[in-house]
């Protein structure tokens, strides 16, 4: 009898964990997906009469590069990576033999798209500040690909 309400304790600890986790990484990606959107409609409509639309977006960009950060963080933090000096290039391994690197390539995308927009908004910022035309006009891209994120996530979780 003791067994079995240990085994149902720890099958609940473990339910609840898998839910924990999962509403975390569902809210991290939509969360980005609704940062997107703005950051990138702020950075159409702005222009030298509207300088305070370029730093929202900026802003939003920068903010939406944090929560990538935070993403990845959670994400070796739940998996337990280690750092190891590996040749060619350093990185974070999972905790087995295998030599496993930690990341998939949605989220090394993720992270390079949030890195660029960030620039490239910044970049736009500093153009509109200093009263010349940005030579950046749109970037559609990380609009894409947080969408493809939750698409992806999408399919994973129907599965």
């Amino acid at each position: 009898m003791l067994v079995n309400e240990i085994a149902l304790d720890i099958e609940n600890k473990l339910l609840r964990a898998s839910r924990t986790k999962v509403i975390i990484e569902w809210s991290l990606v939509i969360t980005n997906v609704i940062l997107e959107i703005p950051s990138c409609v702020l950075d159409q409509i702005s222009s030298t009469h509207k300088p305070l639309y370029a730093l929202a977006a900026m802003s939003l960009s920068f903010l939406s590069c944090l929560l990538c950060l935070v993403d990845l963080l959670h994400k070796g933090r739940v998996e337990r990576v280690v750092w190891k000096w590996s040749w060619p290039i350093p990185w974070f391994h999972y905790p087995t033999q295998r030599p496993n690197r930690f990341g998939s390539f949605p989220d090394m995308v993720g992270l390079v798209c949030a890195l660029c927009q960030t620039i490239l908004t910044a970049i736009n910022y500093s153009f509109i500040i200093h009263t010349d035309d940005s030579p950046i006009k749109f970037s559609v891209w990380p609009i894409m690909f947080a969408l493809g994120l939750l698409c992806t996530l999408f399919i994973k979780r129907s599965s």
